[in-house]
């Protein structure tokens, strides 16, 4: 326990410098995953997305708990391998049909109306769509089919495999439907992790300078959920399919950002559509405090496909049925 101890020591006081060189004026998340590592290590709880305090590890999460948990991504150094752990399948309860029962899992503690949300007017439609990566290098469980070059733990700089891969495949779904759709597939959490928001924050500003049409920004990643065992799970969704979770960003960590109410309504009547035609697709909506870039569009969001427990035909399943009705939803069909 006391070398523990020290190593966390060591740990946080190497996360806090990196944070406040990082933190100029805190406009935008600064290095999340090395501040969601200082909580984990210093909290012996089970899973990292659900850090908290507390003397003693929890148990293993239930499914209730699992939904709308935190997209967590901590790199493991370039040497080590792909996680050789067995991964463990959780289907979490599909989210109610009902739009009155619609659940955000509202981290952010921001006041919200659901019924007013899904009827203000929608500002999306007949949109461009740019598709990009914050954390362009995230992979998942490699399986005969689709094995890959690992750069890091689930991480790989090969866009055949990561989820540039998914962007492709969402932007398949949409241009058939005759939407207009830019992809950039530039690694924007390479070479540097921690720039990953910027660089994308970036990417995003020169093609809405470039083409005014862009209303829709997806931002596409996957999650990263572990059990108590430290097993990774794997998110099951219906036909075969990985399951669905959107982010959205708010002002409550004081960053200006007045159109998160507009991203919120774009995201809950996109769920309750997505909800409608595939009952158990859907994680409730994670509502947090960062606003993630969001505040470039009314209709930008993240949508985490999937976890590293998946593999990535699981993922490609769920991209298809996302693209399509993201697609009906935006030209309405």
């Amino acid at each position: 326990m006391k070398k523990r101890n020290i190593l966390i020591g060591i740990f946080m006081s190497f996360c806090c410098s990196l944070a406040a060189a990082a933190s100029v004026d805190r406009s935008e998340p600064v290095s999340p995953e090395i501040m969601r590592g200082v909580l984990y290590m210093t909290s012996n709880i089970s899973r990292p997305d659900q850090a908290g305090p507390g003397p003693k590890a929890a148990p293993a999460p239930s499914v209730s708990e699992n939904d709308g948990a935190a997209p967590v991504e901590v790199p493991a150094p370039a040497e080590e391998g792909p996680s050789v752990t067995p991964v463990v399948e959780r289907t979490a309860a599909p989210l109610p049909k009902s739009s009155e029962e619609l659940k955000i899992s509202n981290l952010a503690n921001a006041e919200v109306n659901i019924d007013e949300l899904l009827s203000m007017p929608p500002e999306t439609a007949g949109a461009q769509v740019l598709i990009l990566h914050t954390h362009a290098c995230e992979s998942y469980t490699p399986t005969a089919e689709n094995d890959y070059a690992v750069t890091k733990d689930f991480r790989t700089t090969d866009k055949d495999f990561n989820v540039v891969r998914v962007g492709d495949e969402i932007q398949k779904e949409l241009e058939a439907l005759g939407v207009t759709v830019i992809h950039d597939t530039t690694l924007c959490d390479e070479p540097d992790f921690n720039k990953s928001y910027s660089n994308s924050l970036a990417v995003a500003k020169k093609y809405l300078a470039e083409n005014p049409g862009i209303k829709v920004i997806l931002d596409v990643h996957r999650d990263s959920i572990e059990d108590g065992q430290g097993r990774q799970v794997k998110t099951n969704g219906p036909d075969g399919a990985s399951q669905l979770m959107f982010v959205v960003g708010t002002d409550m960590g004081g960053a200006e950002h007045p159109l998160w109410r507009q991203n919120l309504s774009f995201a809950l009547n996109l769920q309750r559509r997505l909800t409608d035609g595939y009952p158990g697709l859907m994680r409730p909506i994670n509502l947090r405090s960062s606003r993630f870039n969001q505040q470039l569009s009314t209709g930008s969001i993240i949508v985490e496909v999937g976890s590293d427990g998946n593999t990535l035909e699981e993922a490609l399943a769920a991209a298809r049925i996302f693209g399509r009705e993201l697609g009906g939803y935006l030209t309405g069909k």
